[in-house]
């Protein structure tokens, strides 16, 4: 807080982009006949999407408001599991192994 930067989390929602082909949703036959069609509507354009994160990036009186996390230009509860310091690391060796970053022996404790 002493350094006078403020940091935010943002989650934008399910957004009708292209990322969307990655999922597994799209790859398979049950998934374009039966999810499609129900995540539709819980889907929000790309100009919805980006609203929060623009909302956050630009407004001057989030200042006190730091290490909040936002959704629909409001600030959302953490989940308490979101806090669990153990978690985060567990969460964050398996991310490194799977973008690549670290190999598999260099994650096992010895």
């Amino acid at each position: 807080k002493e350094s006078g930067i403020s940091v935010y989390a943002v989650y934008p929602g399910v957004c009708a982009t292209n990322i969307k082909r990655h999922m597994g949703v799209d790859k398979s036959i049950s998934g374009n006949i039966i999810a499609n069609p129900l995540l539709w509507f819980l889907t929000k354009s790309a100009e919805r999407g980006a609203q929060t994160p623009l909302f956050v990036a630009t407004d001057a009186n989030l200042g006190d408001k730091s290490g909040c996390l936002f959704s629909n230009l409001k600030v959302l509860d953490i989940d308490e599991a979101a806090l669990d310091k153990s978690l985060a690391s567990k969460m964050a060796a398996v991310s490194s192994y799977w973008t690549g970053l670290v190999e598999k022996s260099q994650l096992i404790k010895k």
